[in-house]
This record gives C-alpha cells, structure tokens and sequence, in this order.
C-alpha cells in the first residue's frame, strides 16, 4: 500500500485522537485545578508533537 498523505499514517490519526481527548479534559477540569500555566505547556507539547508527525523525512 503506497501512503500518499502523512494523514494516512496510523500514528499520525491516534496522535489527534490522543490530542483531541486531553484537550476535551483539560477543558473540563474544575476551576481549582485549572492552572493556565500548566494547560498551556500540555497544549503547546500536543502541537508540537503533531508538527513533528507533518515534518515530511527526506
């Protein structure tokens, strides 16, 4: 099977699944345990991690 997009690519579909489950609880979190600081490092790594996936290997 020839994989023409990276979107194709298993790892890449569970990584937005992954990133779109621990957003979904980040968000949900109750007040008292939100600290921005935190939320925002676990959401810059889960971007980070899928731009790393995109970056095309030559």
């Amino acid at each position: 099977m020839y994989i023409k997009s990276f979107k194709q690519l298993i790892v890449w579909q569970k990584s937005v699944e992954l990133t779109t489950e621990i957003y979904k609880i980040t968000v949900e979190f109750p007040n008292f345990l939100k600290c921005e600081f935190l939320l925002e490092e676990i959401q810059k790594m889960l971007a980070v991690m899928i731009k790393n996936l995109n970056i095309p290997k030559s």
